[in-house]
């Protein structure tokens, strides 16, 4: 393998990993806000949380992108010349996607198994 496919394949599930640390992220900032809502004097608390979820969110959103752009240069030859740029794009983000879900199952069976962050427990 040369080294450009080796450092694209890197690449890849670095921007999946790190897409999948967004997403925890945004689904704590959500149960924080979650948490937060009705209560009184906590109304700013509650608009950092909604924010840094959003933050978490659009973090996400980039990174998959960017490794759906990476992950095109992966694909073979002949369906880079037989599809259009926008069904190689979609061949791509598909692939991202279902790699970070991949990577986000095997995060939380790793939590569960190792108890990495288990919060409340004596």
């Amino acid at each position: 393998m040369q080294l450009r496919v080796i450092a694209s394949y890197a690449l890849s599930i670095a921007l999946m990993l790190g897409a999948t640390v967004c997403i925890v992220g945004y689904a704590a900032n959500g149960i924080v806000y979650g948490d937060l809502v009705g209560l009184r004097g906590r109304e700013h608390d509650l608009h950092l949380a909604g924010v840094r979820a959003l933050y978490f969110l659009f973090v996400v959103i980039g990174l998959q992108i960017a490794a759906g752009v990476s992950i095109v240069s992966l694909l073979p030859r002949r369906l880079a010349r037989a599809r259009g740029a926008v069904a190689r794009f979609a061949i791509g983000l598909s692939i991202s996607i279902a790699g970070t879900a991949f990577l986000f199952f095997v995060f939380i069976g790793l939590n569960r198994v190792l108890r990495l962050f288990e919060v409340g427990s004596t």
